[in-house]
This record gives C-alpha cells, structure tokens and sequence, in this order.
C-alpha cells in the first residue's frame, strides 16, 4: 500500500513531505472558499485501498485508518507520515475507535472479531470475538466500556477486556443489521441504528429499550450514517425516505427525500432537520463544539451545514467520488474523508458567522446572552411548590483541572443554598459518605449510586455533573437524581464562549435555575 503526501499549512505556500515508501511526490488544491463559516484548506492526501473506518485521536494530530483487507494504520496528520502499521489477520476492519486517553484504538471486523490496538507497543492488548459480524463498536467516556452492534440484532455491552456484561434487546432490531452504535449522556444510554429505520434506547444496567422507534412499514425512512458528538448529548442522524406521490403531469411518481436529523439525546427528539438536494447521505462527522456536522452524500460532495439552521456553512469537497467515512478531531482543527483509493485531511479554520453557537431549544432566552447559553431545555427541572431536601455529589472535571470542576459545583450549591424552598446538605457530609462508600471520583455518575447517597444524607433528590473544556468554551452539565426510585429526572446544560474564571458564578447561577425553580 502507497501513501501520497502533500501538505500546505492553512492558505499560505505548501510544505512539500513527499511519499513514504514510494520515492513519489504529489499535490492536491486548497479547497477554502471565502465567505464561509467553516474555511476548509486542503492538507494531505493519502493513497490508501478500500478504507472503511476513520477515527481521530482525542489528544494528538493521530487519524486511525482501517482498511477492508484487514490492516490499521495510524497517520500523523500534522507531519504526513505513518506513525504505524498493522495488520490484524481477522478480517475486513468495518469499525475503529479511540480509547480516550488517546494510547490505544479499539477496532470491530466483519468477521466478529475486537481487538485493542496499544499504539506505544504496536501490538495488541487485548482481544475477544463475538458470534455475529460486527457492523460498528463505541467506547464509553472513561475507556471502560465498549458498546458492539451487529447483525442478528446484537447490540452488546463488553469490558475494555471484551468480557460481555450485557446484552441488549429490542422487537423492532429483531433480526436485522445493526449499523450504528453509541453511548451518550456520560455512558448512561446506549442507542443503536440498523435496517428499515430501527432504533432503540437503553439505560446502561437494563436490557429493555426505554424506547424504539421505526422498523417494518416499507414507507419508514432509512437510515444511511448516524455519528454523535464527543459528549454523547447531539446524534446526527442521515436518513433517506422514498414515497409515493401523484404530480402534475408526471401521474404517480417514486419522491425520494434526504435529510439530517440533529437528535438531542437529553429531549429524546430530533429538534432540526437539515434538508438535503441532490444526493443521499453516506457520511458524518459532528464538530466538537456541535455547531457544525460534515455530510458526505453519494454525488461525492463534502460540506459542513449548520445544526442550529438548515444551511450550510462551508463546502470541504466538491461533486466526485463519494465518501466511505468522516471523522472532525476533536480540537476541531481537522477533517478528513476516506474514499476508495484515498485519505483526504483537511485542516480548518472559523468565522463567527450569523449563528454563534446552536440553541438547542428555539426561543432559548439565555442564547442572545454574549458568553452564556443554555444547551438544553431552558424549564427548571424542580419546581418551586414546596420544600425539598437536596444534596451536590459533585462535578467531575474532564479537560479541566479538578480544583475548577470542584469551585464549579461549590458555585452552584451556593446559588441553591439561597434558595428557599431548598434544603442542602453540608459539603462535608457529602464528602464523608462518599468516603464511606468507597466510591472513586466518579462513582456517583451512575444512578444507582447516586440514590444510594442520597437515601444516606435523607436527601430527596441528588445533583451530580460534569465541567468540560473544549478550546476557550467551557461546558457545565448537571442531572437530576430522585432517591427514591433512582431516576433522572432530567439533565440541564450551558456554554460559556470564551469563559474566564470571572465568568463562573454567572454561568453557575444561570444553572441553577435551570435546576430549581426560584420564587420571585
């Protein structure tokens, strides 16, 4: 297999590499267009046969690359040089993801096996194989689960070790190919996508679907690529629906219509449809700050559609070959496709454009804010009838110092404290059952253990979150917890752009509204 390299550094000259293995050298035109939101300027191209998966490392400029006839390849995008070549001899590689410390790729073949690539050894850490193709695998926030579709139906829970720990069921994926798996809302769901339009929900611990949706009527639509953002909270759903219509002059006619839905996983809804002319959807990739999606259609164009509007933002590729995969890193200064003979890296850059950042929720009041906007309902979770007995477990910090995801949670359990329809449990207390418990960091994200604690501080209902950066742009989210049957009641979120330490209490304040109702 030949690499073909040539790079140029955002839309000054190109920065030959040459080819490895080749003696060859090469080149390819920027595709920037001026005006958009989303620049594209063509970086590298890789000459790669029959690849069939991409994934992004979460740290480093790492693309991971697997191919039809068995063989992972880690690129160095930034460089343009092959970091690692490997070849698993179990089959044709159909799904490839990264652990999230970034040190190794977890990787699904059509012929049911998984296997856990070490990239500092170059050899496996782990292997398993399961008895159905595998179509496509996620791995959970933490690394320590991966979650594995297929055909038959099989949709499954297993270890970093590949040990199964539970095995999923819905009547509407009976039978049919699973395409498309994810884990979502901090490992608490799984989804799954397969033949004639089915999906299915689960909780993380339950094998029945808290909901499924399509599957068996002939007119459903079908879906043709899913992918989720790195927080688990926005899928991107390619669907196509072919129906029959009477027109004018035509008589009975086969419309065929393509779209995007953006699914927010917190509502269990589409909440916008980005409407599609000219193609169907074979790719996409979601922007790490959701407010962009790549979709990759069968005429073989590339482009970058808002998720807060129905329009696009920027043009990566024009009308040619179609794409096999598309993957955004997630620092959002690259993107790259995979079509049959190639690898195409795109380095990125923004303009504010009309749309700042998605307002998940139309009429959102807190979007016109200019640092500050919610990503979710904007209705307080607990309303303010009477008083209610709570306790703050924590926030956890992921890309952000602990000290900071702890004054995060201190904030909002000041901003609760005056509230007073509430009653808060003393920090230190948390603190003490959490040790007696024996929970690590981030032991009271899961439900169970959440109403454990809080039947423990006589607390009806329990607060937990998370505090994430990505570039300028912090992120604080936080779930709802009733004790007493150890249901969420619900999740609640904002941005911060550009967010500075002095930002903080507004950004806390405005959430915990978004928790408890306030009087007043």
């Amino acid at each position: 297999m030949r690499y073909q390299v040539a790079t140029r550094r955002g839309p000054g000259a190109w920065r030959l590499l040459g080819i490895a293995g080749t003696g060859l050298l090469g080149f390819i035109a920027p595709a920037h267009a001026a005006g958009q939101e989303v620049q594209a300027y063509d970086h590298a191209s890789f000459e790669a046969s029959r690849v069939r998966a991409l994934a992004f490392s979460p740290n480093r400029p790492f693309l991971a690359v697997g191919h039809q006839d068995g063989w992972v390849r880690i690129l160095d995008v930034e460089a343009g040089q092959v970091r690692l070549e490997q070849d698993l001899d179990e089959g044709p590689v159909s799904t490839i993801r990264f652990h999230p410390d970034g040190t190794s790729v977890f990787v699904g073949t059509e012929d049911g096996s998984l296997g856990r690539l070490d990239l500092v050894g170059g050899q496996l850490a782990a292997q398993g194989s399961v008895d159905f193709d595998v179509r496509s695998l996620d791995v959970g926030s933490r690394g320590q689960r991966v979650l594995v579709g297929g055909d038959g139906g099989n949709v499954a829970l297993y270890s970093a070790t590949f040990e199964r720990q539970t095995s999923f069921e819905a009547p509407n994926l009976y039978r049919r190919s699973v395409h498309w798996v994810a884990l979502g809302l901090g490992d608490l769901e799984a989804a799954a996508f397969g033949d004639e339009g089915a999906m299915a929900f689960w909780e993380i611990g339950r094998t029945e679907p808290i909901r499924q949706l399509g599957g068996g009527e002939e007119t459903s639509p079908r879906f043709r690529a899913v992918a989720r953002d790195n927080e688990g909270r926005m899928l991107a759903l390619g669907q196509r629906q072919l129906t029959q219509a009477i027109l004018p002059g035509r008589g009975r006619t086969v419309v065929e219509e393509n779209w995007v839905d953006i699914f927010s996983w917190e509502r269990g809804r589409p909440i916008r449809r980005i409407e599609l002319e000219g193609g169907e959807v074979r790719a996409l990739a979601v922007s790490p700050d959701r407010r962009f999606v790549a979709i990759g259609l069968d005429n073989g164009e590339v482009a970058a559609y808002s998720t807060a509007e129905n329009r696009r933002a920027g043009v990566l590729a024009e009308e040619g070959e179609e794409p096999r995969a598309l993957a955004w890193s997630p620092d959002g200064r690259w993107a790259a496709a995979a079509f049959d003979d190639a690898v195409r890296v795109w380095s990125l850059s923004y303009s504010s454009g009309p749309a700042v950042t998605p307002c998940l929720v139309p009429g959102d009041p807190f979007c016109d804010q200019d640092k500050i906007s919610v990503t979710t309902e904007n209705t307080p979770i607990v309303s303010a009838a009477g008083p209610v007995s709570m306790a703050i477990l924590g926030f956890q910090g992921r890309g952000v110092e602990d000290e900071l995801a702890i004054a995060v949670g201190e904030l909002v359990g000041t901003q609760l404290a005056n509230n007073p329809t509430i009653s808060l449990a003393e920090r230190s207390r948390v603190e003490e059952v959490i040790d007696e418990l024996g929970l690590q960091q981030d032991g009271f994200t899961d439900p169970a253990n959440a109403a454990q604690l809080g039947r423990l501080l006589n607390a009806e209902k329990v607060i937990f979150g998370t505090v994430s950066r990505f570039g300028t742009t912090i992120e604080i989210n936080a779930r709802v917890v009733e004790t007493e049957t150890g249901r969420i009641e619900g999740a609640r979120g904002l941005e911060c752009r550009t967010c500075a330490e002095e930002d903080l209490p507004g950004a806390a304040r405005f959430l915990s509204r978004l928790l408890v109702e306030f009087e007043g």
